[in-house]
């Protein structure tokens, strides 16, 4: 899938469909809450995310934030060797506080890396031995999933969004076809849909953090096109759809302009 973005008064996305069966390009949205394990620094707290895939290997750093206390993050020190390619860095957190990264399924060469289990690891430190660490798993593919983690005594109200960059079961949309999204002067998204009528359409749209905002599966027909209108009612700026047209699933992220 390729994406075409143009801002403006209006958002255009054109969104093209091939099969993607090896190597998905998608976005990861993770969030964590971390609770303070009573360190003698806390609330002050050091922190790094990172990705390792399922055997164990090391992917990429998504967040780091320290400085001189980084060496008692032990865990993603070991497994990093301390490199933050691409990775949002800074110094000391003054807090314990919510965090919500994406990575964008690369690894540190920029190439996207192989559909299959990855872990989300999580580890801070308030104090100057090591701190609390946990991971969480997620399947990288051609399907979208939404994962919501029970709470653990130092990370709370964990989740994770994946969404494919494009995902065609069974078939594949033409070349020539694409999806076209746009936000109208009412602040409405437009969603048109060149598909079969006779085909079941049905849009979902996610927020960032992977809630299910918004679900129809009725539609408008205009020529040989499906629509649907969506109202965003100041939800949110960035926001995850979701369409089925049939056998055959899109996702994309959109931007509310207005917001």
């Amino acid at each position: 899938m390729k994406t075409k973005l143009v801002l403006g008064f209006i958002l255009v996305i054109f969104t093209y469909f091939s099969v993607q069966s090896q190597n998905t390009p998608g976005t990861v949205t993770f969030k964590v809450t971390t609770v303070t394990d009573g360190g003698q620094f806390s609330p002050k707290n050091v922190i790094a995310i990172w990705v390792k895939n399922s055997s164990g290997t090391f992917v990429k750093t998504i967040k780091v934030m320290a400085l001189q206390r980084i060496q008692y993050l032990n865990q993603w020190k070991t497994s990093s060797g301390l490199n933050t390619t691409d990775a949002i860095t800074g110094s000391t957190l003054l807090s314990h506080q919510t965090h919500t990264v994406t990575w964008n399924c690369t690894n540190v060469s920029g190439s996207v890396v192989p559909d299959g289990n990855y872990d989300i690891w999580v580890e801070y430190a308030d104090d100057d031995v090591s701190g609390p660490v946990a991971h969480y798993t997620f399947n990288k593919g051609t399907s979208s999933s939404v994962q919501n983690f029970n709470n653990q005594p130092y990370f709370i109200n964990v989740s994770i969004n994946y969404v494919p960059q494009s995902s065609a079961i069974n078939e594949s949309f033409n070349e020539e076809q694409k999806i076209t999204v746009y936000q109208n002067s009412s602040g409405n998204f437009n969603f048109s849909v060149p598909m079969d009528e006779s085909k079941e359409v049905n849009l979902k749209i996610f927020s960032i953090t992977g809630q299910l905002l918004y679900e129809k599966d009725e539609y408008t027909v205009v020529g040989e096109n499906v629509n649907f209108e969506w109202n965003p009612e100041n939800s949110g700026k960035i926001f995850v759809y979701q369409i089925k047209a049939g056998n055959v699933v899109a996702s994309g992220k959109i931007l509310d302009t207005n917001y």
